[in-house]
């Protein structure tokens, strides 16, 4: 009697199928003989294969479509500073964002899966996988489209050009532009130490600065108005320069031309910290003019 394991035949040779089998499998079949004439037909379990290997693959398409935050706006505003998400996890949601990190040190930059940090001192540095952020917006950015970016004034202009080309109001949009820039001011801020102070007192103190004729990347992260209280709704712009020693929030800039890739995300996930700190804190106020003041403002050219 034979033993093993025929994949080579596609069909018997009279064109039949034995009685039973399930199915017409399109190119292989695999026969097993062991003690007697036991045939195990592809047919048999590839239909229960296909709905895994589609459910995969549609998470794999969800993954790659997914907006995924770290903790929430309105608690970072009232001093939730300390991180409770590594660097090494959060990078295993993406390889493009923004948000900051530890104590509230610096400003967090993702870009091509590496992550930077933009001391308020101005320099920038790589960022250890076990370093740990409060609040940070990331996604695996597959640009869905490029729109030329020509000279803008400032970046209320940048916003309004892109709003009259990306009407996708009501998803995230992650938008990377590369581009040289006449002018930019940039914003950073120091580790705190405790009690935390709310960030809108923190941000009136600072460090600002600005830089003329670089190159360099905007990354950015578009949140419909719909996510008030739980993101920074509308803009939200960090910048890295090409050779990465100059990043930061952006507040102004006056870009030359460049280059803009989009990327529309229709799947958000939020990262809640379990602390007893976190849930003791009130987060249901209205926060938004106080969001508005530290995340969005514009600042103005030497």
């Amino acid at each position: 009697m034979r033993k093993g394991i025929d994949l080579q035949r596609k069909t018997p040779s009279d064109g039949r199928w034995p009685a039973g089998a399930v199915g017409r499998p399109a190119a292989v079949r695999m026969s097993v003989s062991l003690s007697g004439m036991a045939f195990v037909w592809l047919g048999l379990w590839l239909p229960l294969a296909w709905p895994v290997a589609l459910a995969a693959e549609q998470a794999d398409a969800d993954r790659a479509d997914r907006i995924t935050q770290v903790s929430l706006i309105n608690a970072l505003m009232l001093g939730e500073y300390d991180g409770f998400v590594s660097l090494k996890d959060l990078l295993g949601s993406g390889d493009f964002g923004l948000g900051t990190l530890d104590r509230l040190d610096g400003e967090l930059i993702v870009l091509d899966g590496a992550a930077y940090q933009a001391r308020s001192s101005g320099e920038v540095v790589a960022v250890p996988p076990t370093a740990t952020t409060p609040f940070a917006t990331i996604t695996p950015f597959e640009a869905d489209g490029t729109i030329p970016c020509p000279k803008l004034a400032s970046l209320e202009d940048l916003d309004q050009f892109l709003d009259e080309r990306l009407p996708e109001r009501n998803n995230f949009v992650a938008i990377r532009i590369e581009a040289g820039v006449a002018s930019i001011t940039l914003r950073s801020v120091p580790a705190q130490e405790r009690p935390f102070k709310p960030l809108q007192v923190i941000a009136r103190s600072q460090p600002i600065w600005t830089h003329r004729g670089i190159r360099g990347s905007f990354v950015g992260i578009r949140s419909p108005q719909w996510a008030r209280d739980i993101t920074v709704p509308g803009y939200h712009w960090h910048f890295l320069s090409a050779d990465r020693r100059i990043g930061g929030h952006v507040l102004e800039c006056q870009i030359q031309e460049g280059t803009i890739r989009f990327d529309v995300c229709g799947d958000w996930t939020v990262k809640l910290d379990r602390s007893a700190a976190f849930n003791d804190k009130d987060l249901s106020g209205d926060l938004r003019e106080q969001v508005k003041q530290v995340e969005s403002p514009r600042g103005e050219f030497e």
